[in-house]
């Protein structure tokens, strides 16, 4: 495929202004709107991250084992929606994206992980160098996150954001939307990109001093190098606030952008354009183009012919929306799981806001994709009202929601061979179960109906709780059988943990109760939780707990089930200051035995 370079366009939910119902107005002029968003979060081999935080508009979801999450109904901004990420041993990722009100919006977010790369002594300063880009620390330059002077080595976990990269737009954080020196909202069209985390020895985040600075030296592509320029404006990503802000610029040198920065986070080198907001919808055989892969490419003239991408998803309806930079000719592509294109047309060139209308790709050739359709039953034949559908193909996947009225599903897939095969595994989050694999080849058909799936298999062990509106999955659990006849050593045990993120919960079963299929009370429970978002960390315990176990089995190897709930004592710790409060937890569990 052709290297890209890629402009700040995320192509998602946005009708034009003269159709959209106003909820509510904050009084600096924006509206908020009810809409949902679902999605996924991947790390760097396509693989699902489970019990990542995801966080949007003050709530939190935690991603369950297929790196899913979604969230029904929130309140967003209308004109640009931002969604972040944490998870240990990941530099946190975001993305925005363009809500509609009602309708439900798709974003797929890809975390790095923080490797370190090199280590400096902060007393003698010095260099690392990674993936072609090199940071310059001079002596005595880091400092810890209170101000406080450091002394010790410098752990420095670093990433460098190629811009020819396919899957740049899935890794970098929010979109490509600035905000220059003037206060100006500007597109970008980057050069390159790094993401800088600093560590001391105890592992204890680290920043620049006041008054220092450090020297980023970021390679230059050389497809992009006729193209760039001599002196171009530095950019950091603000996490606060999700958008890009002009400070400091760099100086081209021997096919490197040199520059000076005086913290870290993500910093991109980057040419700021005006831009315009386009809007349309897609539609295949007369249906709308549902969660459909799209990218909007923009071609410029210039000598050595370069593109700019924006990339994105349509609504369930089809819709899709973006800036894009004004005065360039763009064109839209269909984007296949495996990076290419099934196929390609003109839009046209822009200097306004444009609604560009229906736009109907069965006009262009789209030979690998086809519309997924079924039906989701639980065991009992009634519509899942509360899931999910895994769509598989080589390696690549999709998660699509169901219908909660009537249990049904739909959604374009984009393949790469006509030999392929889909996976199609449906779940049921409200009753823990999910259905038996299926595979369908694929071949030249535009459509693809599973009919009814019965999703009524077990999954294999599983344990949430519900705390403050927030569900808890947590990826290890099991139930621990005493050797000896002495019952207080029994108990179940889940968790999650990793660098500077732990949850667990403990929960300690009374030895003066016998333990079987029923109900039963006097159970005690311990809860902890460290976050990544914030330096809070919550504490719970209840002497009280109700456990309602629905199977019961001492034998290794085995399952037990069941809920629980219970009035916990909350302590919540934010920055040394506690605040103790009483809760509700309520959770389930499918734990197996161990010895």
């Amino acid at each position: 495929m052709k290297k890209l370079l890629f402009f700040g366009m995320f192509l998602a939910v946005l009708i034009t202004a003269c159709n959209k119902d106003i909820d509510t107005f904050i009084p600096d002029g924006i509206v908020n709107i009810n809409s949902s968003l679902r999605g996924i979060v991947i790390d760097e081999n396509n693989n699902p991250v489970e019990g990542a935080d995801v966080r949007i508009a003050g709530e939190v979801q935690v991603t369950d084992e297929n790196g899913f999450f979604y969230f029904e109904g929130i309140s967003v901004k209308e004109d640009r929606a931002y969604v972040q990420v944490a998870k240990s041993g990941f530099f946190h990722g975001s993305r925005a994206y363009y809500p509609s009100k009602d309708k439900e919006s798709k974003v797929r977010i890809k975390l790095m992980s923080s490797d370190i790369v090199g280590n400096v002594n902060n007393s003698n300063g010095g260099s690392v160098s990674f993936a072609g880009c090199t940071l310059n620390f001079p002596s005595n330059c880091v400092a810890t996150t209170s101000g406080t002077a450091y002394s010790g080595n410098i752990k420095v976990a670093a990433k460098f954001l190629d811009p020819t990269s396919n899957d740049l737009i899935e890794r970098m954080p929010g979109d490509l939307t600035a905000i220059d020196l003037a206060g100006n909202e500007r597109i970008l069209k980057t050069y390159g990109m790094i993401a800088v985390e600093l560590y001391g020895d105890n592992n204890e985040l680290l920043q620049v001093a006041a008054g220092s600075t450090v020297e980023i030296n970021i390679p230059v592509d050389a497809s992009l190098a006729a193209n760039a320029p001599s002196t171009i404006p530095l950019w950091h990503f603000d996490e606060s606030q999700g958008i890009w802000k002009e400070e400091g610029n760099a100086q081209l040198q021997n096919n490197m952008y040199v520059g000076q920065v005086s913290h870290f986070s993500f910093w991109n080198c980057d040419a700021p354009f005006e831009l315009v907001n386009l809007t349309g919808q897609l539609m295949f055989d007369d249906a709308p183009m549902a969660f459909t892969s799209i990218v909007v490419n923009v071609v410029n003239s210039a000598p050595n012919d370069w593109r700019g991408t924006g990339y994105g998803h349509t609504t369930k309806d089809g819709e899709f929306g973006g800036k894009m930079p004004a005065g360039e000719d763009l064109e839209l592509c269909i984007l296949d799981e495996c990076g290419g294109y099934s196929g390609c047309m003109p839009l046209g060139n822009f200097t306004s806001d444009q609604d560009l209308g229906q736009i109907v790709i069965n006009s262009i050739s789209t030979p690998r994709s086809v519309l997924v359709s079924g039906k989701a039953l639980d065991c009992n034949d009634q519509p899942v009202t509360d899931g999910y559908v895994k769509l598989s193909t080589r390696g690549a996947y999709d998660i699509v929601t169901i219908d909660p009225t009537d249990g049904s599903f739909e959604s374009l897939i984009t393949y790469c061979e006509t030999s392929a095969e889909l996976e199609v595994i449906l779940i049921d989050n409200g009753e823990n179960k999910q259905s038996a694999p299926a595979n369908y080849p694929l071949g030249n058909s535009s459509t693809l109906d599973v009919g009814e799936v019965t999703v009524c298999e077990e999954l294999a062990q599983f344990f949430r709780f519900e705390l403050d509106n927030i569900i808890y999955t947590l990826d290890q659990t099991f139930f621990n059988v005493p050797t000896s006849t002495t019952a207080d050593s029994t108990f179940i045990m889940a968790y999650i943990s990793g660098g500077l993120e732990q949850t667990l919960f403990n929960l300690d079963f009374n030895p003066d109760v016998e333990l079987g299929v029923g109900t039963s009370n006097n159970h005690s429970g311990n809860l902890y939780i460290q976050g990544e978002f914030s330096p809070i960390t919550i504490t719970g315990f209840c002497s009280d707990l109700t456990v309602n176990m629905s199977t019961y089995s001492d034998v290794i190897g085995e399952y037990v089930e069941g809920t629980f709930e219970g009035l916990f004592d909350i302590n919540t710790n934010n920055n040394g200051q506690t605040v103790t409060e009483q809760k509700t937890i309520t959770g389930e569990f499918k734990s197996p035995v161990i010895e």
